[in-house]
């Protein structure tokens, strides 16, 4: 089953938005309801959101689809939220490994993307190397950004977990994302 293009969209805007709409509900009180929206949103991904284009992202994000379903259910049944803390630390140790995967078995993942951006375009051999170091920046970032998600899951104080689960590491995704896209059309069109 597939969602049309828009729902993909809106489903994967509610993610990005997920660790203030869970601020939201602990403020508010709401925390059933959320737990619920919450079941409801990993089901709908789970379901609705086609694979990504790699093997490995596919797993991943059906793992951690899985991953927070579990969480909402424990979340219900206990009626605390400190379980879906944990989902930002689940996503960080999921993508490591991805990242980490690709090295190990051939072509990086981060060779794979801006293959993809080249559109068949010659990829020269200074490229695969930058790409493999790339790749390896990621892995540091994933392991950085998953302590302080872990550092936060454990001091279970909902306002820092947003300030950086829902803010902070979103900015340092963005950082080192543009910063490596730029330093790698650099590369790529030397």
């Amino acid at each position: 089953m597939r969602a049309t293009k828009g729902l993909q969209i809106f489903l994967r805007l509610l993610f990005v938005l997920w660790p203030m709409m869970l601020l939201g509900a602990v403020w508010s009180g709401a925390l059933t309801l959320f737990f619920w929206i919450s079941l409801l949103l990993f089901i709908l991904r789970l379901v609705l959101v086609p694979p990504v284009k790699t093997r490995s992202l596919a797993l991943a994000d059906r793992l951690l689809s899985l991953t927070g379903i579990v969480g909402s259910i424990l979340c219900l049944t206990f009626q605390v939220h400190v379980p879906l803390l944990w989902y930002p630390v689940a996503v960080n140790v999921a993508l490591f490994f991805v990242f980490f995967g690709s090295v190990l078995v051939g072509r990086p993942i981060i060779e794979t993307f801006a293959r993809l951006a080249l559109k068949g375009k010659t990829f020269p051999p200074e490229a695969v190397r930058y790409t493999r170091k790339v790749t390896f920046v990621w892995m540091l970032f994933f392991v950085l950004n998953g302590t302080i998600a872990t550092f936060t899951a454990i001091k279970a104080d909902t306002e820092l977990w947003t300030l950086w689960n829902g803010c902070l590491s979103y900015l340092c995704i963005g950082l080192v994302a543009g910063g490596e896209y730029l330093v790698r059309r650099r590369v790529c069109k030397n």
